[in-house]
């Protein structure tokens, strides 16, 4: 596993997220910026895979609630496929 993997999960869970969830949140998160359904006006400068820092940032802005955008991430994959659209992008989350 890459040092930036184990990093990624260790801080999930010191955030007190769950791994899977936050990494479908994130990579949907990704897809979902790379497909122009949200930009850097959401509050998303710049996202690409395997940049770490970038990916601290929105956990570490999930977890603060630092603006709308993040806020709604911070509802859940669901509630944000449904208001940014990205049904196309598979989706998963399971059912609470």
């Amino acid at each position: 596993m890459p040092l930036s993997v184990f990093l990624l999960i260790k801080r999930i869970e010191s955030l007190g997220l769950n791994a899977i969830s936050a990494g479908n949140l994130l990579s949907w998160t990704i897809e979902a910026y790379r497909r122009g359904l949200i930009s850097s006006g959401g509050g998303v400068d710049s996202l690409n895979w395997g940049d770490l820092n970038s990916l601290l940032h929105i956990l570490e802005s999930i977890v603060n609630k630092t603006n709308e955008f993040y806020t709604t991430l911070s509802k859940g994959l669901r509630y944000a496929a449904s208001v940014y659209g990205g049904g196309g992008l598979h989706a998963s989350a399971l059912r609470q």
